[in-house]
């Protein structure tokens, strides 16, 4: 459930954002890109963001990778998958990556030329990718407090 509710939050300001600044694009939830020429190893991202304007693919994966990935750790998930993910993404045209982690509370930020680690007293931004984007890391777990 906690995974479900922190996609909704950055779908959510994602979707804002590109509404509020008059940005081509769509924000999409569990959304299947793959590498163009190679339709079987498909990657599903929690959350996404591709600029411009594409048809809506009906059938199969969207062709490319998308300018924005976000992916939400799973208690199952291992760190170093987690990352690679990353890794795929941004060698493939991926040009920023959120990797959040709800059990944690932060989020580790992966550009071709940079990695950081933000905690809840940070601020993300969309750099070049979402120009004018910042959002706070608590607010991307807001609502999401695991009673004990």
């Amino acid at each position: 459930m906690m995974r479900g509710l922190v996609m909704g939050h950055l779908v959510g300001w994602l979707y804002q954002y590109l509404k509020s600044h008059d940005q081509a694009g769509r924000a999409g939830i569990a959304v299947d890109y793959c590498v163009p020429g190679d339709r079987y190893n498909f990657r599903t991202i929690d959350v996404s963001h591709r600029a411009g304007q594409t048809p809506v693919v009906t059938q199969g994966c969207v062709g490319g990778m998308p300018d924005f990935a976000a992916e939400v750790k799973t208690l199952d998930m291992s760190f170093p998958v987690l990352r690679e993910k990353a890794r795929y993404y941004l060698t493939n045209g991926t040009r920023l990556v959120w990797l959040v982690i709800p059990e944690k509370r932060l989020v580790e930020v992966y550009t071709p030329d940079d990695e950081q680690v933000l905690t809840e007293s940070d601020v993300l931004s969309g750099g070049d990718v979402l120009p004018g984007f910042t959002l706070p890391v608590r607010d991307v777990f807001v609502d999401t407090a695991v009673e004990q």
